[in-house]
């Protein structure tokens, strides 16, 4: 009888593997206010243009053509790698500004509202996008 209980006992020692941490999921860093969630693009000459933003409730993207280049999973690609990026946000009713430091570098992304389908980008001038 004991022999059964030594190798039942083994069994489940070696059958259960540990976690599977590569599908937890991260917190985001993210936190965009509902009145800048979707896509925004620059209007050139009354034509779309590739160029914009597109906001959900946890992450901002960069457009730029045909690719979108994700925050949060650049972020967490940095940090998987050794990197510290520290996030700050700063939301208003009508404003959104995010800092990123990593590295000795900063970026900086900062939107004003203005209006439901208007934004401003503010860079090196101030850009307006449209809702699409």
């Amino acid at each position: 009888m004991k022999n059964i209980l030594y190798i039942l006992t083994a069994f489940l020692v070696f059958s259960c593997s540990p976690p599977d941490n590569s599908h937890t999921a991260l917190i985001s860093d993210f936190h965009p206010p509902q009145w800048i969630q979707g896509t925004w693009k620059q209007e050139l000459f009354g034509l779309d243009s590739r160029t914009g933003f597109k906001f959900s409730a946890n992450d901002l993207c960069t457009l730029i053509g045909v690719a979108e280049h994700c925050q949060q999973e650049i972020i967490d690609s940095q940090r998987k790698s050794g990197t510290n990026v520290i996030v700050e946000e700063v939301i208003t009713s009508t404003s959104y500004s995010v800092k990123i430091s990593s590295s000795g570098q900063q970026k900086t992304f900062s939107f004003q509202k203005i209006s439901d389908t208007k934004i401003e980008w503010n860079s090196d001038s101030a850009i307006e996008l449209l809702k699409k």
